[in-house]
């Protein structure tokens, strides 16, 4: 039927109504599967800083997220002073618009200086120096105590960082409570990158006797595993699922870790496939990738089977509906913060 027909027929209303419909008809959006690199200071001091600049290097497309942990400028008892060269990195790392959030484990002089007494125990038992507060677990502290040492922490990220405010906060171990979220939400911080899965479904549990202080452990709830996606907080529970009250506060799981606490490219991969498929489905994603500061050099090859592999992705992934975007944390908790 050509146009005067139609409108012989149906008139000229019927016809701007059947042009209208089909304008508003757009093509589906892919669906974002979000990639995000994180990077981990628990020992700033030992920071291989050349293995950074080389990844940043080889693979521009990635948006780091580093977790600085303010030990840094303070020291602490049996630990070589930090380079300066690590904290030139950092500052270059603000300058590139790489999101810098804050890591903290217990050390002794951290906690001194904030004013507050160290402990002496409980501890994780790992084979590490206990002693001087590293496997130490913030939960452990009392909760005006967490809030002395993480303001503490801004403080010296103001100071040093050129105003530099951290919003995504992640605790040593992954060990964190009610108490530590609720004190991270009024003291400003919008990221919780705490949640980790205490599985084993694709690889080994970090220590034997980690287990035991891990509070995402699946006894104690639904639990975290490597598929769980981006939440918002509740009030009285750490896990995914909680009821509201809400805090202002989204929590990011690190869904897989590349370094060798983990290992395994295959790993890597399955976890990897898993989002994929997610967002072929039509759900949004978002997988995280974490590396230590002292395993940089033994994850390039990690680094170098799984990029690889992602870009081949990303040739299949318009057919498939999926768009496979590299952002920071807060880039990403943003994004699930408007549709949850």
């Amino acid at each position: 039927m050509n146009r005067r027909h139609f409108i012989a027929t149906f008139g000229a209303a019927t016809l701007a109504h059947t042009n209208t419909i089909h304008a508003a008809v757009a093509p589906k959006k892919p669906t974002p599967l979000f990639v995000t690199m994180i990077f981990h200071f628990d020992y700033p001091w030992y920071a291989q800083i050349q293995g950074f600049r080389d990844l940043s290097k080889n693979y521009p497309q990635i948006k780091w997220t580093h977790l600085f942990n303010p030990v840094a400028y303070t020291g602490s008892p049996g630990y070589p002073p930090t380079p300066k060269a690590v904290f030139d990195y950092i500052k270059e790392e603000v300058t590139r618009k790489s999101e810098i959030g804050m890591h903290i484990h217990m050390y002794e002089g951290l906690v001194q200086a904030a004013g507050v007494v160290p402990l002496s125990n409980p501890h994780l038992n790992l084979n590490c120096q206990s002693s001087v507060g590293y496997s130490f677990p913030i939960t452990a502290y009392k909760e005006n105590d967490v809030k002395k040492v993480i303001e503490y922490s801004l403080k010296l990220f103001k100071e040093n960082l050129g105003g530099s405010r951290p919003v995504t906060f992640c605790p040593g171990f992954f060990v964190t409570n009610a108490a530590v979220q609720r004190q991270l939400s009024k003291l400003g911080f919008k990221v919780s990158a705490a949640a980790f899965p205490s599985g084993n479904n694709y690889g080994s549990l970090l220590y034997p006797s980690f287990d035991n202080a891990r509070c995402w452990n699946s006894e104690w709830g639904p639990g975290i595993t490597e598929s769980t996606q981006p939440y918002r907080i509740s009030k009285c529970t750490i896990l995914p699922g909680g009821p509201p009250p809400y805090l202002d506060m989204i929590e990011l799981p690190q869904t897989c870790k590349i370094d060798a606490l983990i290992g395994g490219w295959t790993y890597l991969q399955k976890v990897f496939d898993l989002h994929y498929d997610v967002a072929k489905s039509g759900t949004a994603s978002s997988v995280c990738f974490a590396v230590h500061d002292v395993h940089v050099a033994d994850d390039l090859n990690s680094f170098n089977l799984l990029m690889p592999y992602i870009k081949e992705k990303e040739k299949a992934s318009g057919k498939d509906g999926v768009s496979i975007q590299y952002a920071t944390a807060f880039e990403v908790a943003n994004h699930f913060r408007a549709i949850l």
